[in-house]
């Protein structure tokens, strides 16, 4: 006769092992030639922008550029990236590209082996982010001041995880990537982070998921038709910790 309570408990321990029913999965880059891509259109061609996305980082990347979003025409010119400084620093950065220099600038990286929200604000005009990590404003470090005019949008694809060449591969997972064409304030860092692009309204211009490739990537607006394109690389099934996917926290 089969035990109910042996039943239970069997199916209570799978559970603990189990990622919850709704919680989002994620991309693993591999440190090596994982990328994904989003085909350039004016709505991404932006000189104000702000980045959200989950991270997960697992060790170094490819190089102490790895990155975790590519916005450049070329290796250093165009527009800007997001990078892990890998065994250089403990670091976190953003740079840009100016008419007379390559500016950029740092904050702390959140430790390996757990889930962390990440958010840069931009505006090209003013040369001056802000960063946020879960949903908190976050010290931003100059360590290279710009100089000259921000090149701006270069008509180049968004690509996440690496660059265009595939050369700087981010070593981790990343998930629940949201482009918005605003600037955006701790509030809203905060709302992104725990209720999703829809709490936030205004500027949404692209969401990607990436939990399931092929199924999930969408954007806010749906007549951008955004193309996404993947090299090598697997969904991950764990995932960032999203309060708004169980019903806890937003309707």
């Amino acid at each position: 006769m089969i035990n109910r309570h042996t039943i239970f408990v069997s199916l209570l321990l799978l559970s603990l092992y189990l990622p919850k029913s709704g919680w989002s999965a994620a991309y693993i880059f591999d440190a090596t030639t994982t990328k994904m891509q989003v085909t350039s259109v004016a709505a991404i061609e932006t000189t104000v922008v702000s980045i959200c996305l989950w991270t997960y980082r697992l060790g170094n990347g490819e190089t102490n550029l790895a990155r975790l979003m590519d916005k450049l025409t070329s290796e250093t010119t165009g527009c800007w990236h997001l990078f892990d400084r890998g065994a250089t620093a403990a670091q976190y950065g953003m740079a840009a590209d100016f008419t007379t220099n390559n500016a950029d600038w740092r904050i702390d990286r959140p430790a390996n082996g757990a889930w962390a929200h990440l958010c840069w604000s931009w505006n090209g005009t003013t040369k001056s982010p802000t960063a946020f990590v879960n949903g908190a404003s976050v010290t931003v470090t100059v360590n290279t001041a710009p100089t000259g005019t921000y090149r701006g949008a270069g008509n180049a694809p968004l690509v996440v995880g690496n660059d265009p060449a595939q050369a700087n591969t981010y070593n981790g997972h990343l998930a629940e990537v949201v482009y918005l064409n605003r600037l955006i304030t701790a509030t809203d860092a905060k709302a992104i982070m725990t209720c999703g692009p829809k709490a936030v309204g205004n500027g949404v211009v692209g969401y990607w998921p990436l939990g399931n490739f092929l199924g999930l990537n969408t954007t806010a607006i749906a007549s951008l038709n955004l193309t996404v394109t993947a090299g090598t690389g697997s969904i991950s099934v764990i995932g960032p910790p999203l309060p708004y996917e169980q019903g806890d926290v937003c309707e």
